[in-house]
C-alpha cells in the first residue's frame, strides 16, 4: 500500500476528509459532537499508513435545501482548502451524504467560481446511513402536524445534546403537549409555545442565545423536509447521476425494531423508556417505504448484506430514520446492525449525557462494531488516493427504479421480501 502511494508525489500533500453532518446540521451542541469520535478513528487509520491527514467536521444549514447545504458545504470546504493542494474526501453521515453528492455533481449550479476546481480534487465520496431514495419520515414531517413537532424535537435534541436528558419542567410539558396535539395546527396561542417558554426559562443566556439561533434555521427554512421524500430524492437522483472518476462508498444501518424486551431492560428511567417508545415510532414509519422508488439491486450485493446483517434484506427494514435499501449508493462498503444515530458514536444509554443513545434502539451496536466501521471507511478513503485514476468499482448500479408494478409486493432480485403488515 505504502509503495503505491510513494509511485504517486501528490498523494504525500496534506489529504483532508470533511465529516457532513445530517438533518439539524450541526457539528457541535451542547457538550457533544455530531460525530463522535469518529474523526480518530479515521485519522489513525490515515496515519498508519503513513499519510498526512485532516479531518474536520464541519457545520451546515439545519434544515435548509440540499442546493442551500451543498453551497455552503462547498464554502467551507473551499475556505479550508484554500491553502492546501491535497486530496479531498467527503463522508456524509443522513442527509449529508446528499449534500456531498450534490457539491461533486459537475453541473449542479452552486453560484460559485471555485467549484469546478475544486470538485477535481475530490477523490472520493462515502455516505453512511443516508436517503438517497428518501424515507417515509418526511412526508410524516412535511405536513401541518409534522412542522410543529419538528421544532419541537430541535427543541428536545438540544436539550439532550447539553444535558444528556430533558429538564424535567420541559419533559413534564412535552407529555402535556401529547394530549394536545390539536392545538398545533390551531392559530391561538399553543401549547407548542408554551412548551419553548417554559425551556427558555431553564436555560442560561449563553445557552439560549445558541438554541435561539439553532431553531431560527429550523424554523425559517424546512425545504429539506420535502427534498428527503422518496418523489424529491427521485429528482435528485435523476439529475446527479453516474460519477466519472471519482470513488463513492456507501454503508448501511439496520437498527432493530422496538420491543418490549429493550423496553424492560430500560427499567424505572422514564427518560430512556420514553425515548425508546420515540424510536419504536419513528421505525414503524419508516418502514412503510413504497419499494417502487428503490433502484435494482445485483444479486451479489444482496448476498453481501445477508452475509453481514446475518439474514435476508426486507423492505421494511430501517434504522429508525432511513430505509435500509434506500442507502445503497456505489460501493457497497457493508451494512451494521445499528439505529441511526448508533453509527456516529452515539450509542449505549447514559445518564451523564456523554456519549448517550439518543435512540436506545436495542440494537447492539457497540464500541467494537463503531471502530470496525469508520476503520472500513477510511480504508476505503485512503485506497481511493492509492488507486489513483482507475475507474471506480460500481457494487450498486445508480439506475431508475423499476416500474411500480416489477416491484410492489413481489421480491427485489429474488431475495428481497416485502414482510410490511
Amino acid at each position: 500500500m505504502i509503495a503505491a502511494v510513494a509511485t504517486r508525489p501528490e498523494s504525500w500533500a496534506m489529504h483532508q476528509v470533511f465529516l457532513i453532518p445530517g438533518f439539524f446540521g450541526f457539528s457541535s451542541l451542547g457538550r457533544l459532537k455530531y460525530f463522535n469520535g469518529v474523526g480518530d478513528i479515521i485519522g489513525a487509520e490515515f496515519e498508519r499508513r503513513g499519510i498526512p491527514a485532516r479531518v474536520v467536521e464541519i457545520d451546515t444549514l439545519p434544515t435548509a435545501s440540499i442546493r442551500r447545504r451543498a453551497a455552503s458545504l462547498l464554502e467551507f470546504v473551499n475556505r479550508m482548502s484554500d491553502k492546501s493542494s491535497g486530496p479531498i474526501h467527503l463522508v456524509g453521515h443522513s442527509t449529508g451524504g446528499l449534500d456531498a453528492r450534490l457539491l461533486v455533481c459537475p453541473n449542479a449550479d452552486l453560484q460559485s467560481h471555485e467549484k469546478q476546481a475544486l470538485i477535481q480534487r475530490v477523490e472520493s465520496v462515502v455516505t453512511v446511513a443516508c436517503p438517497h431514495f428518501g424515507t417515509p419520515l418526511a412526508n410524516t414531517f412535511g405536513g401541518a402536524l409534522g412542522r410543529p413537532a419538528l421544532k419541537l424535537g430541535a427543541l428536545a435534541l438540544f436539550c439532550l445534546l447539553t444535558y444528556g436528558r430533558l429538564p424535567l419542567g420541559v419533559a413534564l410539558q412535552l407529555v402535556r403537549l401529547v394530549t394536545k396535539l390539536d392545538d398545533l395546527v390551531g392559530l391561538r396561542r399553543t401549547v407548542a409555545d408554551e412548551v419553548f417558554e417554559k425551556l427558555l426559562s431553564e436555560l442560561g443566556d449563553q445557552e439560549q442565545r445558541q438554541l435561539l439561533g439553532f431553531l431560527d434555521g429550523v424554523s425559517n427554512d424546512q425545504s429539506l423536509l420535502f427534498q428527503l421524500t422518496e418523489a424529491g430524492c427521485d429528482l435528485l437522483n435523476a439529475t446527479t447521476g453516474k460519477p466519472e472518476r471519482l470513488r463513492y462508498g456507501c454503508v448501511l444501518t439496520c437498527g432493530a425494531r422496538a420491543s418490549l424486551r429493550t423496553a424492560w431492560s430500560h427499567s424505572l428511567d422514564v427518560y430512556a423508556q420514553s425515548l425508546h417508545a420515540l424510536y419504536g415510532t419513528l421505525h414503524w414509519r419508516a418502514s412503510r417505504a413504497d419499494p417502487s422508488w428503490f433502484g435494482m439491486v445485483p444479486a451479489a450485493t444482496l448476498s453481501a448484506i445477508e452475509r453481514d446483517l446475518g439474514r435476508r434484506a426486507q423492505l421494511s427494514d430501517n434504522d429508525g430514520i432511513v430505509p435500509t435499501l434506500s442507502q445503497l449508493w456505489g460501493d457497497y462498503l457493508g451494512a451494521v446492525q445499528a439505529d441511526h444515530l448508533d453509527v456516529v458514536g452515539h450509542f449505549g444509554y447514559s445518564e451523564e449525557g456523554t456519549g448517550a443513545d439518543w435512540l436506545p434502539s436495542g440494537s447492539g451496536f457497540g464500541q467494537r462494531d463503531f471502530e470496525q466501521l469508520w476503520r472500513r471507511v477510511a480504508v476505503y478513503l485512503a485506497e481511493s488516493t492509492e488507486m489513483g485514476a482507475t475507474a471506480p468499482r460500481m457494487d450498486v448500479p445508480m439506475e431508475a427504479p423499476r416500474p411500480e408494478n416489477e416491484v410492489r409486493g413481489a421480491v427485489l432480485s429474488g431475495k428481497v421480501t416485502d414482510t410490511r403488515v
